[in-house]
């Protein structure tokens, strides 16, 4: 007789804790708008979406909801600025670049040239 399938799917291991969605979870606005600029610079696919927002935000995330409205403000900022680069890929990819390296991009965001 086959088991029913109302089991949950167990939790992917990052070797990390769990992520618990923030008190101060960023508006649907806000997530949409950065999905947007994601997508506008050439992050596409939902894993990689939540691969870059990891590294943006510097902390575990069980989805790309779970960013604060702070982290959002600050991501939607250097997208922004990525995106009125020539290149905006590039543009962006140096700002993952300089986070890898511990460098968080400054207020002035994205690199210049």
């Amino acid at each position: 007789e086959p088991v029913p399938a109302t089991a949950p799917e167990p939790a992917a291991d990052y070797g990390e804790q769990p992520a618990r969605p923030p008190a101060d979870r960023a508006p649907a606005e806000l997530v949409k708008k950065i999905k947007g600029q994601l997508a506008s610079v050439g992050v596409t696919s939902a894993a990689e979406m939540l691969f870059v927002l990891r590294k943006l935000t510097g902390r575990p995330l069980g989805t790309s909801a779970d960013i604060t409205t702070q982290e959002g403000a600050r991501i939607a900022d250097i997208l922004t600025r990525a995106r009125a680069a020539d290149d905006p890929a590039r543009a962006f990819d140096q700002v993952l670049a300089e986070i890898e390296e511990g460098n968080q991009p400054g207020p002035e965001g994205a690199p210049d040239g």
